[in-house]
């Protein structure tokens, strides 16, 4: 009867949802690419490190990735994304890149692109070069490498041209940055743990794996934090000059807005920063990125899903990295690395019948929506909530596959994800072991003991090179949660992928890099559109009103203006400031929109015009009581400013 009644169910709600898949697309995409070399990077007398940070915020007008069709347009932005590069040239080993990004995940098809335009110009191989996301739900999508991503993962369907050309122009122009600004220096790690900031949101597969005799809170999280400090040289002596970090946390303390964010992973730059200015007089402003780990079912232990909640879970992981920073006895050593990289065509595995895969299929349990966001309605619904797994003979197993047979009729196979890219990079004694997929905290802990060695260390980098959905255990698969429901190629894709982590370690050593790529021959699908500005243009800035208000029962002030269009306003360069006046009468910089305090909302476009607020939100401990926004036009331009108003 249950079954019947399922079935009626999913074929009345499945062309709705189908709708997605064929909104404003066109096949125009392909990329032919192979590779397979293994070479002994030359030896350099010294060490080298570089990094640099750039703004990849995107205009409003389009939704964010992560909730699907949950997500809302968005109409600006609350805290800016950003791409972070870190650049170590060892003295032994290939060069390598890893870029930290405020976005959902990385992508193959940009780290492809990337890769072939670096190559031409510095000593980084492809297989050198790390991408990876923060997982933020509050970035754009429209970048992926698969036409699945790119049509259910936001509101939009199709990879979203503009956006994409954007962002690749920016990965190598911070990517460049990092590379000129080398200096000589050196790289250290320390890990530590941090108990406080996440939970465990599927408690029921976790307890499947068959820990339930030594369960507690807090061993069904991972709370390892791995720092990488890069230290550069000053006049003669080691000064910190950039921190890569990785913690398992899922980007979702804020919930589904309407304004881009880079959800917690916003605030420990800022607060890590402040202390390093504070501590040091150096010549260089540091770089800080967080990247995530085994965060699959590891959830923000957020009490109220909002902008304040992730200010203070991302303030505490800063101050945790302060922790861990001031914990590194700096090596004053030059740099080993070894970097092997595999891309396997999952597909074509899967449909071999010599593999463990499955042909890939959406679970039920995916729409329903996990902890951070339950689908409305159909997270109630027997089948699609979690936790409603069948007995079955087909290869998905416990999975109840979304349309049965008509599934393909929608999504056709070829559509999925299907090529991973899978990486372990060596620095000195860190591997660093970088997937394209959300891993749970018991499949990670799996794949960092198939690849290290007793006396190194390792640590796991989510959402990297691309995406491809959740990979779990076999147990927690079997419990069909909404990890479970998202893990693609089927119940057995963690022991498949740790026969291949496992065959990475081998290829893995000093001094050398192992590359090896596959041929696409699939299209994306593409959504064509006026390319995103670069420098904003001149125009005639009308600030017009300054007032007060509410939201969600907080306070804010607001100023609102007439300027260009969002296309061509440049978001990623900055617009907005607020003033304090000072004792002397002379007005200074307060806030900048590099601060969460500050949020630029779009209200109308015309189409030739737009209207647009700027809001500062509390705390309003400004220097003085007078204040005033600045609005800032054409580069080489003169700001304008908004009449001024006392806040306290």
């Amino acid at each position: 009867m249950i079954k019947t009644a399922l079935g009626i169910l999913t074929l009345l709600i499945f062309p709705f949802l189908a709708y997605n898949g064929y909104k404003h697309i066109q096949p125009t995409f392909s990329l032919d690419h192979s590779q397979s070399f293994t070479n002994q990077a030359p030896k350099s007398k010294h060490s080298w490190v570089g990094a640099s940070t750039i703004d990849i915020t995107p205009p409003p007008g389009r939704s964010a990735s992560g909730y699907a069709t949950g997500a809302k347009k968005n109409k600006g932005f609350r805290t800016r994304l950003k791409a972070r590069s870190f650049y170590i040239e060892p003295q032994e080993g290939p060069a390598v890149l890893l870029i930290q990004l405020d976005l959902l995940s990385g992508s193959n098809l940009l780290h492809r692109d990337l890769g072939a335009r670096l190559a031409k110009i510095s000593k980084l191989s492809p297989g050198a070069i790390m991408l990876a996301g923060t997982h933020t739900h509050g970035g754009p999508g429209n970048y992926f490498g698969s036409n699945f991503y790119n049509d259910w993962a936001s509101l939009e369907s199709g990879l979203y041209q503009p956006y994409y050309e954007f962002l690749l122009d920016q990965l190598e122009a911070v990517s460049i940055d990092a590379i000129k600004n080398k200096r000589q220096g050196t790289a250290t790690m320390m890990q530590t743990q941090v108990n406080d900031l996440s939970r465990n949101r599927s408690l029921g597969a976790f307890l499947a794996n068959g820990s339930k005799k030594e369960f507690n809170l807090e061993n069904s999280i991972n709370p390892n934090l791995t720092v990488l400090r890069l230290d550069g040289m000053h006049r003669g002596q080691l000064k910190p000059f950039a921190i890569f970090s990785s913690f398992s946390i899922h980007g979702t303390a804020i919930g589904a807005k309407d304004l881009y964010n880079a959800d917690l992973f916003h605030y420990p730059s800022s607060v890590v920063k402040d202390y390093i200015r504070k501590s040091y007089k150096l010549p260089w402003e540091v770089t800080i990125g967080v990247t995530n780990g085994s965060h699959g079912d590891n959830s923000p232990n957020w009490r109220k899903q909002g902008f304040q909640e992730a200010k203070r879970l991302g303030s505490k992981l800063g101050e945790a990295i302060i922790h861990a920073f001031k914990q590194v006895k700096v090596r004053n050593k030059e740099t080993q690395t070894a970097v092997a990289t595999e891309e396997i065509d999952l597909l074509a595995r899967a449909l071999s019948g010599q593999s463990p895969l499955c042909p890939p299929k959406v679970g039920m349990s995916l729409l329903g929506g996990a902890e951070d966001y339950r689908t409305p309605i159909l997270s109630d619904l027997p089948g699609f909530a979690e936790g409603w797994p069948q007995e079955s003979s087909h290869c998905q197993g416990a999975k109840r596959i979304f349309g049965s047979f008509l599934q393909n009729s929608v999504i056709k196979e070829i559509d999925f994800p299907r090529f991973a890219t899978i990486q372990a990079i060596r620095i000195n004694d860190l591997t660093l072991i970088s997937m394209p997929f959300e891993v749970t905290k018991t499949m990670g802990l799996k794949l960092m003991k198939a690849i290290a060695s007793p006396k190194e260390s390792s640590a796991l980098i989510s959402c990297a090179n691309g995406y491809m959905g959740y990979l779990t255990t076999e147990s927690e698969y079997s419990q069909q949660h909404y990890e479970g429901g998202h893990t693609l190629y089927g119940p057995k894709s963690g022991e498949f992928f740790l026969k291949e982590v496992a065959s990475l370690k081998k290829k893995l050593k000093i001094g050398k890099i192992h590359s090896r790529w596959q041929e696409w021959k699939h299209d994306l699908r593409i959504v064509e559109g006026e390319a995103i500005a670069k420098e904003r243009p001149r125009f005639d800035i009308s600030p017009q009103v300054v007032n007060m208000n509410r939201s969600e029962g907080a306070p804010y002030i607001y100023m609102t203006w007439v300027h260009e269009t969002p296309l061509k306003m440049a978001f990623h360069q900055p617009l907005i400031a607020v003033q304090s006046k000072a004792k002397s009468k002379k007005w200074t910089t307060w806030l900048t929109d590099e601060s969460s305090q500050i949020e630029v909302r779009l209200l109308q476009d015309s189409g030739n015009r737009a209207f647009y607020e700027a809001r500062l939100h509390p705390p309003f401990n400004s220097p003085s009581p007078e204040i005033r926004f600045l609005v800032r036009g054409a580069k080489g331009t003169r700001p304008e400013y908004s009449k001024s108003v006392t806040i306290r």
